[in-house]
């Protein structure tokens, strides 16, 4: 999870791998950048709080440290001046106050020369609290006890501390699993074990490997601060410190360090046990205790077998790369063997490790037989080598061919083989003939169509080797040919990251395959949808779904012998994902049932024309009583978008795919710096509203003019037509557009516009899409016919939803902006998070239509006139004093408006703003919404 980064070029690729470590073990990309110091000393300060009162137990150094695992505490801390030593203290203690602690804790930092960084405070107790208890004289854990039972520091008698001794820490971890055999424990005044281990223990490897912690303590004083007589304390008690058997431990790492002279100098930080310099004084350092301890010639292995250290001239020891036992042995006394020859077969761990010879002589010894144990570096057999014997090269050692397939992987590359198309064609005619029609239709297989979606070799599949649960009635041999991957083709892959990078364009991919059972939805697939669905809700990745099918699968006897098979995980899964991430269905052909139901918990829905969708399919119709009817009378598409079920309708496959991928890149954050962005000449906006305020215009070609040059993408175009709404970019950077439609009805938002609208502002805000609201409304449909359609409610709920938003939005009225209408599409500055509300020359607001005004609120005046030529000219009177006391230059005055604008000059104000984000979507710690409604 850490990545240390030397120079700009490694910083992206570092970047990403991390935030895809964190995705995956975390279900979160958040990441955490670091300063690296290269050489730092780390230093804790335990401190203890009572809720009102902090106060520290000193420091401890914790540098000595391998692959950022440490391995040795020192308290006091080693080597800091007066001056850092007080300024942890008081940092540590202050930020306790500053939380009003109340337990044991632990606040780490960084020491480089005089600077000081901060890198986390662990509330809680740690491994080396157990190195400050001995040099303070505190109980750590008795005292966080009673801190919790709400003692305070002064009745502990902690209000202050002081150092009573120099402590130091050895940590003995396991470095090769096995089990404990003899064991001795170190004694003696000052010397403290903590330990679980005990002879035949066997440490689990599931858990840190830490066996036990060694403390030794002595009085402070001395010219070093008590560290030579540390040093030498230490180095007997890890003397004393026996653990035989199996097990291998860092003992002799941690004596060689309690002897070195750096040691005891206190010169030692984060790096040190990497350095050359360190490990070169180790190694000889471990060659002279091995030599005093146990003299020169031989070594005792754990289990008292002879370890062989010397070779003759000519000769060489093939040698154990382990403590195991010998399994057998290939070769007898005399024999004559070659490089990379098998001679010695040794059993650890429930595994056999071959042992072979680099090479080639003559045999001479042999110190082991069968059954025997070995331990790790005991001469084996002993080689005389001839004449030119040299070492093996790679080459040589590899005494297999590399290209050669093995029968266990030929088997599985087989089955894989037979789940892919061109598998399937080569051993089922009724598959080609079937692939043949599709083709003929316009149509794609299933993974014809996921091959176009995902990056190329991108796609790791799940499940592929999945059949029908129908082996009661059919044999696994026709499952295997005829129901590969159980009709469901899913899994990870990536899309678009050619523009977005890796991380942000991994995407989970599901595909129906029509070809299997008619794409309908069986035990084991919908098995495999739960994992990949959880997969997507762990990761927060979107999710594209092909759900071409027939629904439930009645024929999968092998579940429904114990069950129903009416509870299934994945309609919950569909949920909770919901507003989570992205999800996208598409449809192509029939979709009925389940596959339908998959399909409108979808965020978007994209279909091929000639498609059918309805939540029973002909038959369930039937079943039910209803009629008989053909499934092309179930849902025909172009009926279900003119109710807004279909956002999208396309002509083929190919073009699903495409709009797909231009879908979700909206929601994968702006295209790179080095995309190249054009757009229309947006002096064209200033003509884009005729002078004459009563004359419509296209306000689909004021958006097309806005945007980046083919970059409007419009959702649920045949639906709701007084509303636009649909995604495009501004130099690069996506943003939902909501646009009132003057052509119909003069703009007005009739009830199902309003429910359009709203769906679609929830969506932008659920990811982090900012929202732009083009203004041209006379009002809210009213009329008796509209009350009929839920206008109360419907229309109301632009309100909620508009309040709710927390993306940035900006409104700009290009004509008309009257009464709550006007209000609704964001043209007041007091709706949710509005970045900025600006007018057009053209704008006019109001608070209802300015004719109507008129005559509602002058009638008196306007019935009193004698002639018609007389009221006329009252009433064109009474209009142009309000559309001047009602013009965007006047309302600006007002702050009802932050500006008016020239209208070529709107592009740059919502690029500027835009400019401000990210180019990637927000860090996303939770869902801002709870769904995304579906309608």
């Amino acid at each position: 999870g850490i990545r240390e980064v030397h120079d700009d070029t490694e910083l992206g690729p570092a970047f990403e791998r991390c935030v895809s470590e964190s995705s995956s073990a975390f279900a979160s990309g958040a990441v955490f950048f670091e300063e690296f110091l290269a050489v730092a000393q780390h230093v804790e300060v335990q401190i203890l709080g009572d809720g009102q009162s902090v106060v520290h137990l000193f420091e401890r150094d914790c540098s000595l440290q391998q692959r950022r695992q440490k391995v040795v505490e020192v308290a006091p801390a080693a080597g800091l001046s007066g001056k850092i030593r007080s300024q942890l203290h008081a940092h540590a203690v202050r930020l306790g106050y500053a939380c009003q602690y109340r337990s044991a804790g632990t606040v780490e930092f960084l020491v480089s020369g005089e600077r000081i960084a901060f890198i986390e405070c662990n509330p809680r107790i740690q491994v080396e609290h157990t190195v400050t208890e001995e040099a303070v004289g505190v109980d750590i854990v008795g005292s966080q006890i009673r801190l919790a039972e709400g003692w305070s520091l002064l009745e502990l008698g902690l209000q202050e501390t002081s150092l009573q001794r120099c402590a130091v820490q050895a940590r003995v971890v396991m470095t090769r699993p096995g089990k404990v055999g003899a064991y001795s424990e170190p004694g003696g005044p000052g010397v403290r074990l903590d330990s679980s281990c005990f002879s035949g223990y066997t440490p689990s490897l599931a858990y840190d490997p830490l066996l036990a912690k060694v403390i030794v303590s002595v009085p402070l004083g001395g010219p070093d601060g008590g560290m030579t007589t540390l040093s030498r304390r230490l180095s007997a008690a890890l003397s004393e410190y026996h653990i035989g058997g199996s097990i291998g431990t860092n003992l002799g790492l941690l004596r060689s360090v309690a002897a070195s002279p750096q040691f005891v100098r206190g010169e030692f930080t984060t790096g040190s046990l990497g350095e050359t310099a360190w490990e070169d004084s180790l190694v000889a350092r471990s060659a002279e205790i091995l030599e005093a301890g146990f003299g020169s010639g031989h070594v005792t292995g754990a289990a008292g077998q002879s370890i062989v250290h010397a070779e003759p001239e000519g000769c060489v020891w093939v040698r154990s790369p382990m403590q195991a036992q010998v399994v057998s042995v290939g070769v007898s006394v005399g024999d004559q063997v070659q490089g990379g020859q098998e001679i010695v077969v040794l059993g650890a761990m429930k595994m056999e490790h071959v042992v072979t010879t680099s090479r080639a002589g003559r045999v001479v010894d042999i110190k082991v037989r069968r059954l025997q144990t070995v331990a790790e570096d005991q001469g084996l057999i002993l080689i005389e080598l001839a004449s030119g014997g040299a070492a093996l090269d790679q080459a040589q050692e590899t005494m297999f061919e590399i290209a050669k397939i093995r029968d266990d992987l030929r088997e599985v590359l087989n089955r894989k083989h037979l789940s892919t198309d061109v598998g399937r064609a080569e051993m089922d005619e009724t598959f080609r003939k079937r692939v043949a029609d599709r083709h003929a239709g316009g149509q794609r297989t299933a993974r014809e169509n996921i091959a176009d979606l995902v990056d190329s070799g991108s796609f790791v599949e799940v499940g592929g080797l999945l059949v029908a649960a129908q082996r009661t009635r059919r044999s696994v041999e026709d499952l295997v040919l005829r129901t590969p991957a159980d009709g469901l083709v899913a899994g990870i892959g990536t899309v678009n990251s050619h523009h977005f990078g890796e991380v942000r364009s991994r995407t989970a991919v599901l595909a129906y395959d029509y070809t299997v059972l008619a794409g309908t939805q069986g035990y084991w697939n919908h098995r495999k949808s739960d994992r990949v669905i959880d997969m997507a809700l762990q990761q927060q990745i979107p999710v594209i779904w092909l759900c071409e099918g027939g629904g439930g699968r009645p024929g999968d006897v092998d579940a429904t012998m114990f069950g129903s098979t009416v509870s299934a995980p994945l309609w919950s899964l569909l949920g909770r994902l919901s507003g989570i991430a992205p999800m996208i269905g598409l449809v192509t052909g029939r979709c009925f049932a389940g596959n339908a139901a998959i399909l409108g918990s979808c965020d978007v829905i994209i279909a091929t024309e000639g498609s059918n969708i309805g939540m029973g399919g002909p038959a369930m119709i039937e079943g039910g009583g209803l009629g008989v009817v053909a499934p092309e009378q179930v849902g025909p598409v172009r009926m279900q978008q003119s109710i807004g079920v279909v956002d999208l309708l396309v002509p083929d496959e190919a073009a699903a795919v495409r709009v797909a991928k231009q879908y979700l890149s909206y929601f994968q954050g702006a295209l790179p710096e080095s995309a190249e962005c054009t757009c229309a000449d947006q002096r064209l906006l200033r003509h884009a509203v005729p002078e004459n305020r009563l004359r419509a215009y296209d306000m689909l070609q004021v958006i097309q003019t806005l945007v980046d040059t083919g970059s409007w993408l419009e959702l649920r175009k045949g639906y709701a037509v007084g509303i636009l709404t649909g995604l495009a970019r501004i130099e690069g950077r996506p943003l939902g557009i909501v646009a009132n439609n003057p052509r119909h009805l003069g703009g007005a938002i009739e009830s199902d516009a309003a429910m359009k609208a709203s769906r679609f502002m929830a969506l932008c805000d659920a990811f982090d899409i900012p929202i732009l609201f083009l203004c041209d409304n006379p009002g809210f449909m009213v009329g008796v016919e509209s009350e009929e359609q839920g206008a109360v409610r419907k229309m109301s709920r632009m309100f909620i939803v508009g309040a709710s938003l927390t993306v940035p939005h900006f409104s700009i009225v290009t004509r008309k902006a009257y009464g709550l209408g006007g209000q609704a599409m964001g043209a007041g500055a007091h709706m949710g998070r509005n970045a900025f509300s600006v007018a057009w020359p053209t704008a006019e607001f109001g608070g209802m239509g300015i004719e109507g005004a008129v005559k509602l609120g002058f009638r008196k005046e306007l019935d009193g006139c004698t002639t018609p030529d007389e009221r006329q000219a009252l009433f064109d009177k009474l209009v142009a004093s309000m559309l001047q006391n009602g013009k965007g230059l006047n309302i600006a005055l007002s702050l009802e408006q932050d500006d008016v604008i020239d209208p070529a000059d709107s592009r740059q104000l919502i690029a500027h703003t835009l400019n401000q984000r990210g180019r990637g979507p927000p860090a996303r710690w939770e869902r801002k919404r709870t769904c995304v409604d579906v309608w």
